[in-house]
Formats: C-alpha cells, sequence, structure tokens
C-alpha cells in the first residue's frame, strides 16, 4: 500500500478525511487530531478504548489513510509532530504550508459540476444575498464585491435579524448564499429556511465537517478544506478557501457569458 509522506501532512490528510469517515473512524480519527502526542504511543486496543470504537475500527482507519497498519501511521504522525514543534524561526513557513495544505485539499475537493450548477444559477439570479457571521462575515463581503465586479446584483449581510428581514423581498430564482466555517447554526439555519420559503436557490460554501447539518438546507454545497492545526485566536486564515472558491464561481459565471436574471453590463476591468 502506498504511505503518505511522511512529515508534514498526516495531520492535515486526516483531519481532511475525518468528514467523511464512517461514525466509528471518525471517532478514532478525533483522538488523533485532539491528542496526537497521546495517540502516537497509544496501542491498537488502547486507541479503540479511547475512541470507544472496535480494533477493527482502528486497522481500518489505518488503511483508510493509506497505511498498512497503526506502526506505520504512528511514525508519520511522530514526523508530523515534530515537524510541527520546530523553532520559532520555521513559523512563516510552516503557516505558508498550512495554507498551501489547506488550498489543495479544497481544489482536491472541488466538484466541476457543482461549480457550474451554482455558477449557472449566479448569472441567471434576479439578485444574489450572501450571509455570514464572525470572520465568515468578512468574506460575505468580499464575496460581494467579487460577483459585483463581473456585473451581478450581489449584496453581503452580517446581521441575520436585517437578512431575515428582507427575506420577503428575495425573488423567486435568486441565490442566497451562506459562508461558515462550522456548518449549522441557528443563524444560518434560519437564514436558508427563510430564503427557501422565499423560493432562492440556498447555496453554502463550508468547512468539511459541517456539510452534512446543512445538506437539508440547501440546493448546493461547496466545502473548503480546514487549516490544521485549527486556528484558535481569530485568524484569518480560514477565509483563504472561501476566496478561492470566490474566485472560481466568478471565472465560471464570466464563462458562461450574459444570462437573462440580471440584464446588467459588466464594465472594462470587472472581470
Amino acid at each position: 500500500m502506498t504511505q503518505p509522506t511522511l512529515g508534514r501532512t498526516t495531520l492535515a490528510a486526516i483531519h481532511n478525511k475525518s468528514a467523511t469517515l464512517p461514525a466509528a473512524q471518525a471517532r478514532v480519527a478525533r483522538i488523533f487530531l485532539e491528542r496526537p502526542e497521546e495517540a502516537i504511543r497509544l496501542s491498537v486496543a488502547g486507541l479503540a478504548h479511547a475512541a470507544q470504537s472496535g480494533e477493527a475500527s482502528v486497522v481500518r482507519f489505518c488503511r483508510t489513510m493509506g497505511f498498512d497498519n497503526l506502526r506505520d501511521l504512528r511514525v508519520a504522525l511522530a514526523a508530523d509532530v515534530v515537524y510541527r514543534r520546530g523553532d520559532a524561526s520555521c513559523a512563516p513557513a510552516s503557516h505558508v504550508d498550512q495554507l498551501c495544505t489547506a488550498l489543495r485539499g479544497t481544489s482536491d475537493g472541488l466538484e466541476a459540476a457543482t461549480l457550474y450548477r451554482v455558477a449557472r444559477a449566479m448569472r441567471d439570479a434576479p439578485h444574489i444575498d450572501i450571509f455570514g457571521s464572525g470572520v465568515s462575515g468578512m468574506g460575505a463581503d468580499l464575496f460581494a464585491y467579487r460577483f459585483s465586479r463581473i456585473g451581478l446584483l450581489a449584496r453581503a449581510f452580517r446581521d441575520d435579524i436585517t437578512a431575515n428581514e428582507i427575506a420577503a423581498s428575495r425573488k423567486r430564482g435568486s441565490v442566497a448564499m451562506i459562508l461558515s466555517e462550522t456548518g449549522l447554526t441557528l443563524r444560518t439555519g434560519t437564514f436558508l429556511a427563510h430564503s427557501r420559503d422565499a423560493g432562492a436557490i440556498t447555496v453554502a460554501v463550508c468547512g468539511q465537517g459541517g456539510a452534512e447539518a446543512l445538506a437539508p438546507l440547501c440546493d448546493e454545497i461547496i466545502t473548503t478544506a480546514p487549516l490544521v492545526p485549527s486556528p484558535q485566536r481569530g485568524e484569518l486564515a480560514p477565509l483563504i478557501g472561501k476566496l478561492m472558491v470566490s474566485d472560481l464561481l466568478a471565472a465560471a459565471v464570466v464563462g458562461l457569458g450574459q444570462g437573462a436574471g440580471q440584464g446588467k453590463k459588466r464594465t472594462r476591468g470587472q472581470a
């Protein structure tokens, strides 16, 4: 079995896979992500006990990650942990590695058919409403700016009360988009539900772990790969994958040409 490169990407690979794993394997993945230094020392039985999963699930998890056995996975994880403990002089390079890994994970997970469907809906929509809170609210502003630059009527909302008050004004066929790292919250759920009731096409751009909970409320979901380790102090880096998605959607809309929904001319320099 081909094994992943040692040193820098083991935790990122586990994080990227965790949202799609069966429940028993996902619990094993959580031990590696939350307590990597402890996981290095655990046996198959110890991991199974810590994760409240069976030993067979631990073995299957190792194979899912591309390793023949737990020993090989522990070696790769140990190398990753040592790399992340590197001295402060390596911090900028390590941060760049984080961003590149997240961007590559996002790119690898994107489905061209989904991008096309969302871009076509955006092109034909009378308007596009984008909601996000916290850091995702900043992202919503940037999405609205990017889409406006190619001639779409796009507006961003950070305040859920305002966004929901104007839900009734949304026209059938409009696009209601949420940005979220964690997925379903009371705010995002209410925004999507009200938008769908008004006849809008609902779209989520979210972290991989939030897709399943959002699925019942969304017509389309685009997921972004997480940063590993997860940001703890308000870092802006999680936005980078979403901003790449905004550029890809804008490029796809331009590639489709002018639709019937908005009828606005793009001005020079707006691509």
